[in-house]
């Protein structure tokens, strides 16, 4: 990763001829502000508009997911669940982009018969999570997983077959 460079006001100065420094920076930290570093200003996702990673159609005990997420600390997916058994959601992280996997961790349970439609949101950086749908009985909980260090990659599943999910993931902000 590139490193972000402050320039102090006075080596921008009108009429002065800037350093190397100086020039280093100005080329170097466009970079650093795309990748994220440490001390550089944050893009704002306002102004990127969220970033679409695609749709994913879970069903069942068969673990479905995204990986290649470096940088990327919030997630976000529009869902809706289809009537089907009742059956618990869970998830499980990776830092080695879907290489080994943590253990499965539970979000909430769908209740049987009742379709759903609603958000889920993953925070890849601090493990929270949030749910919530709305359907003949309301769905709405939030809670905190253990993740690894620099998760790059989740994964859903359900605790039973017999339930599907469909979700349009996003990103929304990156560490």
């Amino acid at each position: 990763m590139t490193t972000w460079t402050t320039i102090p006001n006075g080596a921008a100065g009108v009429g002065g001829i800037p350093s190397g420094t100086t020039i280093t920076a100005l080329r170097d930290n466009p970079v650093a502000i795309a990748e994220g570093a440490t001390g550089a200003p944050r893009v704002q996702g306002k102004a990127l508009g969220g970033v679409w990673l695609g749709p994913l159609t879970m069903t069942g005990t068969a673990g479905m997911g995204f990986t290649a997420l470096d940088g990327v600390s919030l997630i976000r997916a529009d869902v809706v669940s289809g009537t089907g058994t009742t059956a618990t959601l869970r998830a499980r992280y990776s830092n080695d982009n879907g290489a080994t996997w943590g253990s499965w961790q539970n979000i909430t349970t769908f209740a049987s018969i009742v379709d759903y439609f609603g958000a889920l949101t993953l925070n890849l950086a601090t493990g929270d999570w949030s749910v919530y749908g709305i359907g003949a009985v309301a769905l709405t909980s939030s809670g905190t997983h253990t993740v690894p260090s620099s998760a790059n990659a989740f994964q859903l599943s359900f605790t039973v077959a017999g339930r599907t999910l469909y979700g349009q993931y996003y990103i929304l902000g990156g560490v």
